[in-house]
């Protein structure tokens, strides 16, 4: 079974947001762990539902070096990182989710 991943690209979520987003799936329910942000939702016509909260993850990436600041020895990097922080929801949370009917065999008709 895939882990977290995102919906549209297919490509698996790493690091700490991984735990984030299965404790979110946990606490919420869900039997889906495919994630977009609502931008993508949006552009591929879909929406969020109403009340829906997001789940916040962070991407952390290396600072390059400014004119003139220190490296790290054999490094192109100076060892600093920053962050920006995702805001996504479940599939479940969005227009895009049909759920599967359950069976319900009282519903037939006996003639």
């Amino acid at each position: 079974m895939k882990g977290p991943h995102n919906y549209y690209t297919g490509k698996e979520y790493k690091g700490s947001n991984v735990p984030v987003l299965e404790e979110a799936i946990e606490d919420n329910g869900w039997e889906n762990n495919a994630f977009m942000t609502e931008n993508q939702a949006k552009a591929n016509g879909e929406d969020i539902l109403p009340g829906e909260t997001p789940t916040m993850i962070t991407r952390w990436f290396p600072v390059k070096p400014k004119k003139g600041e220190k490296r790290r020895l054999g490094s192109k990097k100076t060892g600093r990182l920053s962050s920006v922080n995702f805001y996504l929801f479940n599939l479940e949370q969005t227009t895009l989710y049909v759920p599967e009917e359950e069976d319900d065999e009282d519903d037939e008709d006996d003639e």
